[in-house]
């Protein structure tokens, strides 16, 4: 197989047309990452500034059979990525020759991590079931066969849940607070005012996920131009704040995961604009 670095623009045309064709009969799959994916691969953004992207296409016998970006991270420095990994079928040691590529252009790097695009807030995984389901908003969507591609790997598998079983009592005790705490408030952000509701996000997030082995901090005009891709879609109900004494406690995103922060951490995060 044939590495071959993305320079020009008729390379990143061939770089998009190869993930687009993997899909091209797929009735389940959704562009919904396209905007994040141009975002993080051409740049320039604030990503840039901490991060070297270079996406890759892979050719056998001359054609492109599998694209990705190799992403180091100064932020996540143990770590080199294969970020935006698409693949047709049929390419028996597709991530073993990934893994010898990646050694051989980071030979400082002792983690290759396949399946993180730059960033959680980016998008991260390798979906393992549900593949004949359209993937919620924002969630990833990948091809049956990947999973086989990867199964010689170790795995840390990520589990999405849902309220459609039965609901836990954790989560009825916290909804039942929410409702009679009058210390307790839920606050709608305001589109009209993004850059000031992305900082307190930012903020909130970094201190949530900050014991997550995948984490990086992340700055405020980050998070701003990854929201502003979605302004159009984005509703002010999309994105919730949950207030304890006045101050953001924790949040909801767009993909409806809610996210309070444990006792004893106390944000600084300004209050309400």
């Amino acid at each position: 197989m044939k590495f071959t670095d993305v320079n020009t623009a008729n390379d990143l045309d061939r770089f998009y047309k190869t993930g687009n064709e993997i899909y091209r009969k797929n009735p389940y799959y959704r562009s919904s990452e396209d905007d994040v994916l141009k975002l993080v691969v051409e740049g320039p953004s604030e990503f840039h500034k901490h991060a070297q992207v270079n996406p890759v296409i892979v050719e056998k016998d001359g054609s492109p059979v599998c694209r990705f970006a190799f992403i180091s991270d100064t932020l996540l420095p143990d770590y080199v990525q294969v970020a935006f990994f698409e693949a047709k079928q049929g390419l028996k040691n597709i991530a073993e020759e990934i893994i010898n590529e990646a050694k051989r252009r980071f030979p400082d790097k002792n983690k290759i991590c396949f399946g993180l695009n730059g960033h959680l807030n980016y998008g991260a995984g390798i979906l393992l079931n549900n593949f004949d389901k359209v993937p919620v908003f924002g969630l990833p969507y990948s091809m049956p066969y990947y999973k086989d591609y990867f199964c010689k790997l170790k795995a840390r598998k990520i589990v999405s849940f849902s309220f459609h079983a039965q609901i836990s009592e954790d989560y009825k005790k916290l909804s039942a607070r929410i409702k009679t705490d009058k210390n307790i408030s839920i606050r709608k952000s305001d589109k009209k005012n993004l850059p000031e509701y992305s900082k307190i996000y930012t903020e909130l997030n970094n201190i949530c996920f900050r014991e997550h082995p995948f984490w990086a901090n992340r700055n405020a005009p980050e998070d701003l131009e990854l929201f502003e891709q979605f302004q159009f879609l984005l509703k002010n109900e999309n994105l919730l704040f949950a207030e304890y004494h006045d101050r953001p406690v924790g949040f909801s995103r767009p993909t409806g995961r809610f996210f309070i922060l444990v006792p004893g951490l106390q944000p600084t995060a300004q209050k309400k604009p």
